[in-house]
């Protein structure tokens, strides 16, 4: 990657943390909040964020990476498994009342055409 200020190429690296790392506007009071931006995924023992450091600025750079919130993911899973559990019984209702329709004509090819009901 060209550095934007001196536009000499800058190394490829990351930066690490034991917390995840957040951006947030310098004179807010609380540490993270709501504008705050996400620059690393979360991890039980630490974090790090791909980043670009240029020797000569003494310049890094983290870009925002795309990252998926874990109650997002287990939301889709949740869906994913209740609209297999739909199907599933919808199979089954349909397969009992065939079952059912087969059961009664069944019954009818045994019956007694001359038995009296």
């Amino acid at each position: 990657m060209e550095c934007p200020y001196c536009k000499k190429e800058m190394k490829h690296g990351r930066v690490d943390s034991r917390n995840i790392l957040y951006w947030t506007e310098k004179n807010k009071i609380e540490s993270v909040s709501e504008e705050s931006v996400r620059l690393s995924k979360w991890s039980l023992l630490s974090t790090s964020a791909d980043a670009w450091y240029c020797p000569d600025c003494r310049t890094v750079i983290v870009p925002v990476p795309e990252i998926e919130d874990p109650l997002d993911r287990l939301g889709r899973s949740w869906d994913e498994f209740t609209g297999r559990l739909r199907t599933a019984h919808e199979t089954r209702t349909a397969q009992r009342a065939e079952e059912k329709r087969e059961k009664r004509r069944e019954k009818r090819r045994k019956k007694d055409p001359w038995e009296m009901e």
